[in-house]
């Protein structure tokens, strides 16, 4: 139980409880904006940016990895 593995585990087995807890926030408040609250639409429009920009940021260090793979798997030993 105190080991690395284990600790990492456990975070990862909370990182997705509060992965879904933030879906269902989401959709809570995206229900909220199509019933007509404004509030909760500008909170929409500012996740569904947020989340455009994560996804973008997360495909542009998904590309430089796989560059550095590709560099690596050229050597010879």
């Amino acid at each position: 139980e105190k080991t690395p593995e284990y600790k990492n585990l456990v975070d990862l087995y909370i990182l997705s409880h509060a992965a879904n807890d933030l879906l269902e926030i989401y959709n809570a408040v995206l229900d909220k904006a199509k019933k007509g609250d404004s509030k909760a639409v500008d909170t929409v429009i500012k996740l569904q940016k947020s989340i455009a920009q994560n996804i973008k940021e997360n495909s542009q260090q998904n590309a430089n990895n796989t560059v550095v793979e590709d560099e690596e798997d050229d050597l010879e030993l």
